[in-house]
């Protein structure tokens, strides 16, 4: 007879209520051993915030700016730097120096040059054929060496003797 469910006043909060001060009544049990704690402080509380899903993406980090900075016959002054690159996928010719991060720079004022190396190696692969080991050389002539070049080339139409000129003009000057 002791161990009926009372409810008074309505709802489920008085039903377990009326209970749990029954089974303390007749058999000396505390509230708090029959009912989780959330229910005897009066109710759950629920969330005034909407919930939101967690993402594991949104980071991203700026570009390095790897690649070639120049084009080939291009002027470039001493210290520029030609390519930027991870390991040595391009190499070093002359008047061009390497930094501590594979940086090639012009070690002197002068005109940029590419260069197509191909080696083979010494033996065959495992299956007969040989592979082709390609590598670009950057290189820089220097300025003299360039403008040398140059008036060789046009000398045909008298720029030569034009520069003559203007040197001996500019000396008259000075």
């Amino acid at each position: 007879a002791h161990r009926q469910l009372v409810v008074r006043g309505g709802g489920a909060m008085s039903a377990l209520g009326n209970f749990a001060l029954r089974v303390d009544a007749v058999w000396g049990v505390t509230r708090s051993h029959l009912l989780p704690r959330h229910i005897e402080l009066g109710g759950v509380r629920t969330a005034t915030k909407k919930a939101k899903g967690s993402s594991r993406n949104g980071r991203d980090s700026p570009g390095q700016h790897l690649g070639v900075k120049v084009v080939q016959g291009q002027l470039v002054s001493a210290g520029r730097i030609l390519v930027r690159q991870r390991g040595t996928a391009m190499a070093a010719g002359t008047g061009v120096g390497v930094g501590k991060d594979h940086t090639l720079y012009a070690l002197e004022s002068g005109n940029v040059k590419f260069n197509r190396v191909t080696k083979l190696p010494k033996g065959p692969t495992g299956n007969g054929q040989y592979l082709k080991k390609v590598k670009v050389h950057v290189s820089v002539t220097p300025l003299a060496e360039t403008l040398e070049a140059e008036l060789a080339v046009h000398d045909r139409v008298g720029l030569q003797a034009l520069v003559a000129k203007h040197k001996a003009h500019m000396a008259a000057v000075n």
